[in-house]
């Protein structure tokens, strides 16, 4: 299974949160249209999705050796399981609140380290070419 992603119409979600010393709030209120596929099959399209916070909370979990489960703390939402990826014999299963669908199977390991290094990157290129904000120290070189 492979998991795909497509951002578009990005935007600063609280431009006034750049006048801060620590614009971390500022990096992640950036929104953008989101798609979400596994393989030909879109799972969720959501405008206004926090995709820089996405990509921090991503990163981390990679960072820790894909430990436990995954879950988004979206912090424009209430919803508990927004985007989530959980441990599941070998592999994980993608669930969202939010999905057309849930009922997937089991993704490897390494499809999943694939797509967040591909989201990760993709992230860092569009928000600094689209809105000129530098990511770096938010998600690294």
């Amino acid at each position: 299974m492979e998991l795909h992603h497509k951002i578009e119409n990005l935007v600063l979600g609280a431009p006034w949160l750049l006048e801060r010393k620590n614009q971390y709030a500022a990096f992640c209120s950036i929104e953008a249209d989101f798609e979400f596929w596994i393989d030909a099959e879109q799972v969720f399209q959501e405008p206004h999705w926090n995709i820089g916070e996405l990509a921090v909370q991503l990163a981390e979990w990679h960072r820790s050796g894909l430990q436990g489960d995954f879950h988004y703390q979206c912090m424009d939402a209430e919803e508990q399981d927004l985007f989530t990826f959980r441990h599941e014999g070998a592999g994980f299963q993608f669930f969202s609140e939010w999905a057309s669908n849930n009922t997937f199977n089991a993704l490897t390991r390494e499809a999943l380290i694939a797509f967040i290094i591909r989201y990760r990157n993709d992230v860092i290129h569009r928000i600094e070419s689209d809105l000129k904000y530098t990511t770096r120290l938010y998600l690294g070189q």
